[in-house]
């Protein structure tokens, strides 16, 4: 999470920081999609 936003992350921020992928109502995580979807980053 630091190398990927520049900042000094503690580690009180990185337990309670939500994750940015969730599971989807099949219980699957979404597919990446690059070039297709631009608004975020996996």
């Amino acid at each position: 999470m630091a190398a990927h936003t520049g900042q000094i992350i503690t580690l009180d921020q990185m337990m309670n920081c939500p994750a940015p992928l969730q599971l989807g109502p099949d219980g699957k995580y979404p597919i990446p999609e690059p070039g297709i979807k631009k608004d975020r980053e996996y």
